[in-house]
């Protein structure tokens, strides 16, 4: 590893269904950050994005965060407040490849 190296601890999580992806979750330690929630459309309003977003959550709070943080779709944005999320205010998430989408920053303790 070289000077300058830098260790980003990221904990990603893949749910299958009879051998089948249908969810992807993470939680990004570095920036207190919980992303990549998604679930097929097929596996929708299963429950599956709540028991991944109570997984992660508990998985910050065993490794000591206090809160975190997540960029929401516009659509998915009622799911997070459900859960407890705070966050009003529109912005433009710009991805590490380049994509710019609408979405709600928002925030949630953990304490």
């Amino acid at each position: 590893m070289s000077e300058h190296a830098q260790v980003v601890e990221k904990h990603f999580y893949l749910g299958c269904i009879d051998g089948e992806p249908v969810a992807t979750g993470m939680l990004d330690l570095e920036n207190s950050e919980i992303g990549a929630i998604f679930v097929h459309p097929d596996f929708m309003q299963r429950g599956i994005g709540r028991r991944f977003l109570d997984h992660l959550e508990c998985l910050a709070r065993e490794l000591g965060l206090e809160e975190v943080k997540l960029d929401a779709t516009l659509n998915a944005a009622d799911f997070y407040r459900r859960c407890g999320f705070v966050g009003e205010a529109p912005a433009i998430y710009h991805s590490p490849s380049g994509l710019q989408l609408a979405c709600v920053p928002m925030v949630k303790g953990l304490l």
